[in-house]
């Protein structure tokens, strides 16, 4: 039984054929992975990976052309949100997808701790100006998304 075991069935040149693998596969694969990470990195710098932040807001204050809020952000973003920066608003009741958003700037923000179900926040005035379909009203309620960077993917990780 032992000796039908060891029966070598290929000879030798056929064991050296298949043993070899043929470097224009190697070159070819690696070439292929090459190019594939190219683009991957290519598209990463092209594609925007927009930060926002979005926080409760409140109308204060009503004139004809300028609409006066007051916007609850989280306080984790204290050293991020500056004077001047632009945001969109939806306002309870309108949808944005339907009545779109308004504009607005922050026009100055505070530094207090406000404690709300446990979660810290701090205020910032807003400036909205903008004509739109629908009449906001003092106290009315709404959600605010505050851009703070629009860097790419690669530079996302690059910074980090």
């Amino acid at each position: 039984m032992t000796d039908y075991e060891n029966i070598e069935l290929r000879s030798e040149k056929v064991r050296n054929i298949i043993g070899k693998v043929p470097p224009e596969l190697v070159r070819g694969g690696t070439g292929f992975i090459a190019v594939i990470l190219l683009l991957l990195v290519l598209a990463a710098s092209f594609i925007p990976y927009p930060e926002n932040i979005k926080a409760n807001v409140n109308v204060t204050a009503v004139d004809y052309d300028d609409i006066i809020a007051e916007a609850l952000i989280p306080y984790r973003y204290i050293t991020k949100i500056k004077k001047g920066m632009q945001m969109q608003i939806e306002m309870d009741g309108y949808r944005a997808n339907t009545f779109g958003y308004r504009d607005g700037r922050i026009t100055e923000t505070g530094d207090s701790v406000i404690i709300m179900n446990g979660k810290h926040y701090f205020r910032a005035a807003l400036r909205i100006r903008s004509p739109f379909r629908y009449t906001i009203k003092k106290d009315m309620d709404g959600f605010a998304f505050i851009l703070i960077s629009d860097k790419s993917i690669l530079q996302y990780i690059l910074n980090k």
